[in-house]
């Protein structure tokens, strides 16, 4: 993540504008709303565990079963 504060930061991805993105690092730094930095390392850590799963096909298609299964009926809302 701090890469990628540097990296827009310095305006290599704006054609050299450094204030470009300035609104956004300040949100982010001062008030994080959404708790995007807060959050951020469990997010990765959740990745990960995704990952692994995915790569075992098998039990990905176990718990994709059972998640599917489990859920109530679906309706569609009514207009």
């Amino acid at each position: 993540m701090k890469k990628c504060f540097r990296h827009y930061g310095f305006g290599k991805i704006s054609d050299g504008d450094t204030e470009l993105f300035r609104p956004i690092n300040k949100n982010l730094l001062q008030q994080d709303p959404y708790l995007l930095l807060k959050n951020y390392q469990s997010y990765l850590d959740y990745q990960e565990q995704l990952h692994k799963l995915w790569s075992n096909k098998e039990e990905w298609t176990r718990k994709s079963i059972l998640n599917i299964a489990g859920r109530e009926n679906f309706l569609p809302p009514f207009s």
